[in-house]
């Protein structure tokens, strides 16, 4: 989803993608799969404690929803600025750190 959106914003502006707009769906990419790690793990875990394997999925998708939630939206608000900036700001800015 979040690859195809990439795509859109990319084709809607005319351009390719760039260097840094690339390492940014990387990174969203990394924190999704962590997330996803993490939450198979409190699956495990609730399944071992005796649930059933519904149930476990049902309440460790709950008690996950909002940390994923959070991250995911505080990293797209955070890189939101890299993909409405034009190319040549980009690299200014990245040169100035």
């Amino acid at each position: 989803m979040l690859r195809n959106f990439c795509i859109f914003v990319s084709i809607s502006r005319k351009e390719g993608l760039g260097f840094v707009a690339i390492l940014g769906v990387l990174a969203l990419s990394g924190m999704i799969i962590r997330n996803s790690v993490i939450l198979v793990d409190q699956i495990i875990k609730h399944v071992k404690q005796g649930e059933c394997l519904w149930d476990a999925i049902i309440n460790s998708t709950i008690l996950r929803f909002r940390p994923i939630m959070l991250t995911a939206l505080a990293a797209i608000l955070g890189m939101l600025p890299l993909f409405t900036m034009h190319k040549s700001e980009v690299l200014s800015k990245i040169r100035n750190i």
